[in-house]
């Protein structure tokens, strides 16, 4: 995905129209979903991925598309299955985050995966951090991973106990890689 969003939905659409029901298509379509900010068409595209429901991919896009959603009982339900299929996985950490703020869940994001730079910045590591988000645009990142990492830092923005001062800026550095893909820059 390069960052063209509808052209890629109306081609998942496609592939659903033509009887392509793998579940990968549909956990595609809500990661689509979720990019456009439409969590509720979201949660409906995993609804559909029958079989699908214990693999981690969709268990993670499933917490997220119900936080996105501002559904935490549920994101924490999904988090919580997330932390069996993968327990180095950064999103249960961030679910409880966004009603309980940081330091409250210290001990899940020193479960998550440390080499992420939303793990770094949520354990308040920045010279870590700058030093994952150095790497991340030095590698020539795909759009998906540039997007991800953005909303990650969004979702973990919205954390009580966050620090403004500290994620603007690398968020601001995110966004501006995103919307390069895209030529939205205006650089």
């Amino acid at each position: 995905m390069t960052g063209r969003l509808l052209p890629a939905l109306a081609d998942l659409e496609r592939r659903l129209e033509l009887g392509d029901d793998d579940p990968a298509v549909h956990r595609e379509r809500a990661r689509v979903y979720l990019y456009l900010d439409r969590p509720e068409e979201a949660l409906t595209a995993l609804g559909e991925a029958a079989g699908d429901e214990q693999d981690a991919n969709h268990l993670a896009l499933l917490t997220r598309a119900h936080r996105r959603a501002g559904r935490f009982a549920p994101a924490r339900e999904a988090a919580q299955r997330l932390r069996t299929a993968d327990p180095a996985s950064f999103q249960p950490a961030l679910t409880v985050s966004r009603t309980e703020g940081l330091a409250e869940v210290a001990e899940l994001w020193r479960a998550a995966d440390a080499e992420l730079l939303v793990v770094a910045c949520a354990q308040g590591d920045w010279p870590r951090a700058d030093t994952l988000l150095a790497g991340l645009l030095a590698e020539t990142p795909t759009w998906t991973t540039v997007a991800d990492a953005a909303d990650d830092l969004t979702e973990l923005l919205a954390c009580p106990g966050a620090d403004p001062t500290e994620l603007e800026p690398r968020l601001h550095r995110l966004t501006r890689a995103r919307d390069a893909f895209s030529g939205l820059s205006g650089d």
